[in-house]
């Protein structure tokens, strides 16, 4: 079904145009530091950096309806442990 602007809204649609934000932050203000560099020098995923509440904070999006949730989710989380770790 389509807005008034023209878009695709998905209703109906089996969630063709799936687009959702994501922010995130450790618990550790430590950790949170130079978190989206860590993160991205990966390259396994893209994130971006962001203040939320006035801290550090990563935003993730996922602008896609191939996502594939435990999949996708056993990715990120393989990641974040791996930046963790020390790993890079």
């Amino acid at each position: 079904m389509e807005s008034e602007e023209g878009v695709d809204s998905g209703e109906g649609s089996g969630f063709e145009d799936t687009h959702i934000i994501v922010l995130m932050r450790a618990r550790d203000e430590g950790v949170n530091r130079g978190l989206v560099e860590r993160i991205n020098r990966m390259r396994k995923i893209y994130v971006s950096g962001t203040k939320w509440e006035g801290r550090d904070a990563v935003r993730i999006a996922v602008c896609t309806w191939k996502v594939e949730v435990e999949r996708d989710l056993e990715l990120v989380r393989g990641v974040l442990e791996g930046v963790l770790r020390g790993g890079e």
